[in-house]
């Protein structure tokens, strides 16, 4: 909350932010984790780091913290030398980021908003993977269970809540 009440366009607000932290409250929530190549887990819940050595085409950065008993995810993913098609895929995937973010709001189901952000990757990428989940809810946990961004989840998203969104 203090990073978002806090706003990006200010490097010094942020600064001044930092520095107010309890950092004796602040702890690993998630572990960091590094990947690359072809063997990618994107549900960067389950993911682990492996013994493959990195390679420059791919990579998978997450890592999560808590903070006086709450959590927050980070992950990012960067190309190098992409080819035509994986960048019109990140075209569609961004699309499908970003319609997860402003649908996650109090009232919307969590489902419908998923749904959506998965047609919009079927649509800009014809015959991909789609991974069944696509984030979770953040808080207390990790990982909220009843909280998982599916389809068939029916839950109504209440004022407050947290998504970790993973696309």
């Amino acid at each position: 909350k203090a990073m978002t009440d806090a706003g990006t366009e200010d490097p010094r607000t942020i600064s001044k932010t930092l520095k107010s932290l309890d950092h004796d409250a602040l702890d690993i929530g998630l572990a960091a984790c590094v990947q690359s190549g072809s063997n990618i887990n994107v549900d960067i819940f389950k993911a682990t780091p492996t013994a493959e050595k990195l390679t420059a085409d791919t990579a998978v950065f997450s890592f999560g913290a808590r903070y006086r008993s709450f959590h927050a995810v980070l992950a990012r993913t960067l190309f190098v030398n992409t080819t035509r098609s994986q960048t019109e895929a990140y075209k569609a995937l961004t699309e499908a980021h970003g319609t997860l973010l402003e649908g996650l709001k109090a009232g919307a189901v969590i489902g419908e908003v998923v749904k959506e952000a998965r047609t919009i990757l079927s649509k800009g990428v014809p015959g991909a993977t789609i991974p069944e989940c696509m984030g979770s809810g953040v808080g207390v946990l990790v990982e909220e269970p009843g909280l998982r961004l599916t389809e068939d989840n029916t839950r109504v998203i209440e004022e407050g809540m947290s998504f970790a969104v993973v696309t």
